[in-house]
């Protein structure tokens, strides 16, 4: 008595895993560095590659790293970016996480310094000057104005 060839026929099913979910979008050592982490979703089956974008309205970057963090430097200040990480295992490509982060994010300028102000009686008019915060504690590039306001110290 023969076996049959359909008695060892089997049929393995596997699942694509669910999307990594990012846990960190941060500045790093600089504001042109974001760091990317993030944790495994559930389900993954073998070996897993991990593809990382960044894409603003100008540019996309994509790595792919078997780490669960990426490092992206040399990027453009002041941008937004969608941070997207998708894991791929033996089961294929699994569905995208996205998250928004940026550089430098629009972070408020200090405080200038140096304050100065004088009053022409000749004329009516005052002059103020000021330092402008130092480019390391803020960034001063994209300082669009300043606001300045006149107190009278002889009104209640």
């Amino acid at each position: 008595a023969g076996v049959a060839s359909s008695d060892f026929n089997s049929t393995a099913s596997l699942t694509v895993a669910e999307p990594p979910i990012i846990s960190e979008i941060s500045l790093r050592g600089g504001r042109d560095y974001l760091n990317v982490s993030w944790t495994s979703g559930d389900g993954m089956c073998g070996t897993v590659n991990y593809f990382v974008s960044l894409s603003s309205s100008t540019a996309t970057m994509t790595n792919s790293t078997a780490a669960k963090s990426y490092n992206f430097t040399g990027l453009p200040l002041h941008t937004i970016f969608n941070v997207t990480v998708l894991a791929s295992d033996m089961a294929g490509d699994g569905t995208p996480r996205s998250e928004v982060g940026g550089t430098d994010a629009l972070q408020r300028p200090d405080t200038p310094t140096m304050i100065m102000a004088s009053y022409d009686i000749s004329t009516n008019v005052i002059t103020v000057m000021w330092q402008a915060p130092s480019p390391t504690a803020s960034c001063t590039a994209n300082i669009t104005n300043y606001t300045i306001t006149v107190m009278d110290q002889n009104s209640p």
